[in-house]
């Protein structure tokens, strides 16, 4: 079956259509249309692929096929990981250490540096609402931009996403409705980074 990809820069090709119209017409950006092209190993997400598809004449029945194959993971591959908690995304709460449930995540994760937390309150909506599982990897610092656990004066266990200033963390949320915490100075070090959150799995 041929890869997407190979199938995406022959169709747009023939249709006559450059990046910069395609990007235009699904409202996705130039630089990602690249990385699909000319990346046989990147993962396209499945609305990014119907705008795509439509555009460059893509048939529906290729589209499924194409989209699974390139994007379905074997089921021996996945294994269930225990919720060992909730963790805030609002005012903050205490990241309880006992079995809430069970989410299933790729095997890869199963090495004892991952565990997964399940997501209380709606500071971090859209992106993550309540009841969502998130995958944390164990590390005591993050990227600038990075979304992580946090734990602010050894209590409050909350997710949220963290830049870094001159002397400063600053904690936020994706909801407009919620204020950022900003830690300047000495306060730094009320800040303890638990993980980054590196995948999640939404509830409806």
């Amino acid at each position: 079956m041929e890869e997407f990809n190979q199938l995406l820069k022959k169709n747009r090709e023939f249709c006559g259509i450059s990046l910069d119209e395609l990007s235009k017409r699904t409202g996705i950006p130039k630089s990602t249309l690249c990385r699909y092209e000319n990346n046989p190993d990147q993962k396209i997400d499945i609305g990014n692929f119907v705008k795509i598809a439509r555009e460059i004449h893509i048939s529906s029945s290729a589209i499924e096929k194409i989209w699974i194959e390139n994007n379905a993971v074997p089921v021996s591959s996945m294994q269930k990981i225990p919720i060992v908690g909730k963790v805030c995304a609002g005012n903050g709460i205490v990241a309880q250490e006992n079995i809430i449930g069970y989410e299933v995540f790729d095997n890869k994760f199963c090495n004892g540096e991952y565990f997964c937390l399940q997501v209380s309150g709606d500071s971090m909506s859209p992106k993550l609402d309540s009841g969502d599982a998130v995958l944390v990897k164990r590390q005591s610092e993050v990227e600038n931009g990075d979304i992580a656990i946090v734990i602010v004066d050894n209590e409050e266990g909350m997710i949220k996403k963290v830049e870094y200033g001159e002397n400063s963390i600053n904690l936020i949320s994706f909801n407009p409705y919620y204020p950022d915490i900003k830690m300047i100075d000495s306060d730094i070090s009320r800040v303890n980074i638990i993980g980054k959150v590196v995948e999640s799995k939404k509830k409806w």
